[in-house]
């Protein structure tokens, strides 16, 4: 009787044995899965968006305009209307217009692949870096990040921005880990060196590899150290040739200086307005550029995330790689030579991700009751990434949707009317007219307005010019504002005044209005 009860508790232990590990065998291949089931998420959402077609707005009109007027030797001069773009994305947009044709999709091809892309990239680059649970929360914040789905389908360099900020972190994290070789370092001199010349904030990420392994390395591989040193030293060279033939004149560009103006940091002088303007441009980080928006909680999650990582000797190394290129951009703002704006800096973004989920996981230990602090944050801080992904799938983001607009007027205008194009509108009409004369209304009279500087009074009396003209188009797009008033419903204010309205047609972001202005 004694044998055949031990005999029964050593069976039971033995189930207890096997289930737990049928439980951790579970747990592993979830934990293993999962990242993958993000990466497919954040494909699906950036397909969905690419799929919508949106029109192309204001910058990325002007941009496709300089792509399709020049060839690939005049994409080498200063472009037309103050835009700025890489060589190299240029070049690559010129092919894709090529072989593809100048249409919205074609443009914003590149721009989806490099997103696309950079999903498994980011993943191999969290796995580095953090430990499973970490991994899978930051590309779960990767994949669903609604700035990153919006510009996966901007006919824009911003995304090709975010894919060699991760290319470069990734080949430096695999320099500084694994065995020294000669594989690794030309790995890692060719990305940098190709960053040089498709992405213009990639001298940050590069300053903050280099300057971070060379030091890291100085005394504890001084061989490494000095490999490292050659490497920066070839990507400096490369940067400096790309920086006298193609990025001085927008660096000495006045207008753009002017126009990022507020975008740039103030002096360190010690007063109040100067401590709120950084904690602002520090809240911004995560509430504008990530579109997080329980921004006090994403950074104190950022914060945790530093102190976890720099705090423990073996993460030290890779965390101050992905934070020097945060403090260079900083620096740069502060010299007035690069602006904190929102899709400028879209390239920061992994760097973010990365140390907000290493701030989720350090929180994790900790308990409230029974529920880990760590789980609550990941609630608070996914929920509205979350939504914002659903209402993305059902109804992609779209900005300017004149192209309906002008099909609206090319379709019911009639011989002898006249079109007034307001100012907004100018270029992405121009994009249109050169992609397909179906957006050209026939034997009609083109008059494009002109840009006051918030000057009503000359505005009012632009629209004389077509006072009198009979039945008068008015296309909006890109609005501006002043002073609280929106110009478009200053001049439809005026129109009503000058005449009758016959139709109208708004989308989102643009809209036409027509008139009879014979009386």
């Amino acid at each position: 009787m004694p044998d055949t009860v031990m005999i029964s508790e050593t069976s039971d232990e033995k189930a207890t044995r096997i289930n737990d590990a049928d439980v951790a065998t579970s747990y592993r291949s979830l934990v293993a899965g999962l990242p993958w089931i993000f990466v497919l998420v954040g494909a699906g959402l950036r397909i969905r968006a690419y799929l919508a077609n949106r029109s192309l707005w204001l910058d990325e009109a002007m941009l496709a305009i300089n792509v399709l007027r020049r060839s690939f030797v005049e994409l080498l001069q200063p472009l037309d209307h103050h835009q700025a773009a890489p060589v190299g994305f240029l070049w690559l947009e010129k092919t894709a217009t090529i072989c593809f044709g100048p249409g919205e999709m074609a443009l914003r091809l590149v721009p989806l692949v490099a997103s696309l892309a950079s999903l498994p990239l980011f993943l191999m680059l969290a796995r580095r870096m953090l430990d499973a649970r970490g991994a899978v929360i930051a590309i779960g914040l990767f994949a669903i990040a609604q700035p990153l789905v919006y510009f996966a389908s901007e006919a824009k360099q911003y995304s090709l921005d975010v894919f060699f900020a991760i290319a470069i972190l990734l080949s430096a994290v695999r320099f500084h880990q694994d065995a020294l070789g000669i594989g690794r370092a030309a790995l890692l001199v060719c990305v940098g060196i190709a960053a040089t010349w498709f992405s213009h904030p990639a001298i940050f990420v590069l300053a903050g590899a280099g300057a971070t392994l060379f030091v890291v390395n100085f005394r504890k591989d001084p061989l490494r150290a000095w490999i490292m040193g050659w490497i920066g030293a070839a990507w400096l060279v490369s940067f400096a040739i790309g920086y006298w033939l193609f990025m001085r004149p927008i660096a000495n560009d006045p207008h753009m200086a002017n126009y990022w103006q507020k975008a740039f940091l103030p002096s360190p002088t010690p007063s109040i307005t100067t401590l709120q303007t950084y904690l602002k441009s520090f809240f911004a980080l995560f509430a504008d550029t990530l579109e997080l928006t329980v921004a006090g909680l994403s950074a104190a999650a950022f914060v945790l995330g530093c102190a976890a990582m720099l705090q423990c000797a073996k993460s030290r190394a890779v965390g101050w790689l992905v934070l020097t290129p945060v403090g260079f951009l900083a620096a740069a703002a502060l010299m007035k030579r690069y602006p904190l704006d929102g899709r400028l800096i879209l390239f920061i973004t992994p760097m973010l991700f990365l140390l907000i989920a290493a701030g989720v996981e350090s929180a994790w230990k900790f308990k409230i009751g029974k529920v880990s602090v760590g789980l609550m944050l990941l609630i608070m801080l996914s929920i509205m990434p979350v939504f914002k992904a659903v209402q993305t799938l059902k109804f992609p983001r779209q900005r300017q949707e004149i192209r309906p607009v002008l099909e609206h007027v090319s379709d019911h205008a009639q011989a002898g009317d006249v079109v007034y194009l307001y100012e907004g509108s100018h270029r992405a009409f121009e994009y249109y007219s050169l992609v397909s004369d179906r957006y050209v209304p026939k034997q009609v009279t083109l008059i494009h307005g002109k840009r006051f500087q918030n000057d009503w009074r000359a505005y009012r009396q632009d629209l004389d010019q077509i006072d009198g003209k009979g039945r008068v188009w008015v296309v909006f797009s890109h609005v501006h504002e002043w002073s609280e008033l929106n110009e478009e419903r200053l001049l439809v204010h005026w129109l009503d005044q000058m005449g009758r309205r016959q139709e109208e047609l708004a989308t989102r972001g643009a809209s036409v209005y027509l008139y009879d202005l014979r009386d």
